[in-house]
């Protein structure tokens, strides 16, 4: 029986990186300036490879890069698809001038259903899984328990 490779973004990461990116939106919400807020988020988050990438980010803009520059330069180096999301989206709405805050409570909410949808996924594999040890093991030990009751009454009988 193979089991499900769990891939680098597991679904309890997604929920770290929603986390993040629900403070980082509170710190633009409440007036923040969105380098600042990067910069708070990155402070408080869980994910070790997300928060190593956003240090570096933040490292480079105070040695005098532009934080959509830094931003532009990570994201090519970015293996993980979803932080490349997330700084896409920072990056669109640092040059289109639209509200941030919008835009990640909306990717945000859309990682919490992925994750959510990958872990009813699982569950709904469970019982496909769970077959196989029920038919090998479970099931005879429950017939050797009825059947020796059985057999010792056939054998007091005969005997």
């Amino acid at each position: 029986m193979r089991f499900k490779k769990v891939n680098h973004f597991s679904f309890i990461n997604i929920q770290y990186v929603a986390e993040w990116i629900d403070y980082f939106t509170i710190s633009v919400s409440s007036g923040a300036p969105v380098f600042e807020s990067f910069q708070l988020a990155t402070i408080h988050m869980q994910d070790c490879d997300l928060k190593k990438t956003c240090i570096r980010v933040c490292s480079h803009v105070q040695l005098g890069s532009s934080f959509s520059q830094a931003l532009t330069l990570f994201m090519k180096e970015v293996k993980c698809s979803l932080t490349k999301e997330i700084f896409e989206k920072i990056l669109l709405c640092i040059r289109l001038g639209t509200p941030i805050a919008r835009h990640m409570e909306l990717l945000s909410v859309s990682l919490r259903q992925k994750a959510l949808s990958s872990l009813e996924e699982l569950a709904g594999q469970a019982p496909i899984k769970m077959i196989f040890p029920l038919v090998l093991f479970i099931f005879p030990a429950i017939f050797i328990l009825l059947g020796s009751g059985a057999l010792r009454d056939l054998l007091l009988l005969f005997l």
